[in-house]
């Protein structure tokens, strides 16, 4: 009883954290009747895949933190955002990074003056107005962050030329903000706070024959989650809220396109326009890109007519398997790259990073278990342990939020859920991959 009220307490300072003092949010004209919301996705908790493999740790922690949200929301809650931060800190009781929770996008026609409706008329609407304001000068915070050492996760950051962004800490509710400092996108106003990030903090993954230890609560992130940042944000070209997880390297949020300076180019797959690649770099090496394992017609139609053009293309003694930016998808693609490998001997290298997720990870640990081979680059995403096939999307009573939850199990890797692949060599983020795969190859 000790570890689980230990378990509990941490999870109720960081739902203080995350959504802070409810009427201090944005407010909105229309109530989105978050005590109907939160009931609703309560329930359908219950229902997902993550949660019934979990239950036995988590299922009264769920049911103490739903009655400690419902009771703590005031019924008459008009702040759309403050109810998504709760609904997402409800959901993140169960360690399944598949399932999601999204805003509806909002469907007004902003395409131009002859749509028949403004930015302006969008800007007084509830989408339009989400966003909480922040309240501090704008020009001083410009100063203070400029001065931010490149080292720091604080900083001026930029999306390409649509958004310049400045990334500071909240110290009321802890974690940081993500403050609209210009942008080019006319349904953004300055000093809207676009992003809410947190640290990820969840030190150990739950097991189904593991008790949960105070202990293992109190221990700081393991390796692969301590740059890892829970994330709230707005979509950039239309406001919809979205959440997910993101890794800070070296200046760049991976996944959200921001950047203090340039992107992380040599992080990230090479070849960015192509899904599939084969190249041969010298008479003993060979590079292969498998970009995606998208399980529709199309993806596996992709993957199939590639996988015939390179059958007898790869003899070489090494190989370099460039599986970065590979999201995931499904076995009916995957299956044409493990017929791809099934007859090679020669050394393998994998390239992965944190863009690299869900199925793509689970073919990671099974070709680690092949001989002559390695993994190359940073720990994988974390989101492996559950899936989504009939992927069937719910809206909320007050349809103003979508619910996607899992319906598959792969509970054999939920040590690594949250957590991702650890690579057997690091590779230098300053330098190219390609590069550095290469020279191991050749000492």
């Amino acid at each position: 009883m000790k570890e689980f009220c230990e378990r509990y307490k941490l999870l109720v300072l960081i739902g203080l954290v995350l959504i802070g003092p409810l009427d201090c949010m944005a407010q909105t004209k229309q109530s989105c009747r978050c005590h109907d919301d939160l009931e609703f996705v309560y329930y359908n908790i219950l229902e997902s895949a993550g949660y019934k493999s979990q239950v036995n740790q988590i299922g009264k922690l769920l049911e103490i933190q739903y009655q400690e949200l419902r009771s703590n929301i005031p019924t008459d809650l008009s702040s759309t955002y403050s109810c998504y931060l709760a609904l997402n800190q409800l959901l993140q009781v169960v360690r399944d990074r598949h399932s999601k929770i999204r805003g509806v996008p909002h469907g007004y026609d902003l395409s131009g003056p002859e749509s028949g409706f403004s930015v302006d008329q969008f800007l007084e609407t509830e989408a339009g107005s989400v966003f909480p304001i922040y309240m501090g000068n704008l020009d001083s915070l410009i100063q203070v962050l400029i001065g931010k050492p490149e080292q720091e996760i604080e900083g001026i950051y930029r999306a390409s030329s649509y958004f310049t962004i400045g990334l500071v800490k909240d110290q009321i509710r802890g974690g940081y903000i993500g403050v609209v400092l210009q942008t080019s996108i006319p349904v953004w106003r300055k000093g809207e706070e676009l992003l809410r990030l947190l640290p990820y903090s969840q030190s150990q993954p739950v097991q189904p024959a593991q008790s949960i230890q105070s202990t293992q609560l109190a221990q700081p992130a393991q390796p692969g989650q301590q740059d890892q940042l829970a994330y709230v944000m707005g979509h950039y070209t239309n406001k919809t809220l979205r959440s997910g997880f993101t890794k800070w390297k070296e200046g760049e949020l991976i996944g959200l396109k921001l950047s203090k300076t340039l992107p992380l180019s040599n992080y990230h797959a090479d070849y960015p326009d192509s899904t599939y690649v084969i190249r041969k770099f010298n008479e003993n090496i060979t590079y292969l890109k498998w970009g995606s394992f998208n399980p529709t017609n199309t993806g596996i139609a992709e993957a199939s007519d590639f996988y015939n053009r390179v059958n007898e293309s790869i003899a070489d003694s090494n190989l370099i398997l460039d599986l970065r930016n590979n999201s995931g998808g499904g076995q009916k693609n995957s299956k044409y790259l493990s017929k791809l490998l099934k007859n090679f001997k020669g050394n393998l290298y994998i390239l992965v990073n944190f863009m690299t997720a869900s199925h793509a990870e689970q073919f990671v640990v099974d070709l680690d278990s092949r001989p002559r081979t390695l993994i190359l680059g940073d720990y994988t995403n974390g989101t492996i342990a559950y899936g989504i096939n009939r992927g069937i999307s719910v809206l909320t009573p007050s349809q103003q939020f979508s619910l996607v939850l899992t319906d598959m199990n792969f509970d054999q890797f939920i040590p690594l859920e949250g957590k991702g692949i650890a690579p057997d060599q690091f590779l230098d983020h300053n330098r190219s991959w390609i590069e550095q795969s290469m020279e191991l190859i050749e000492q």
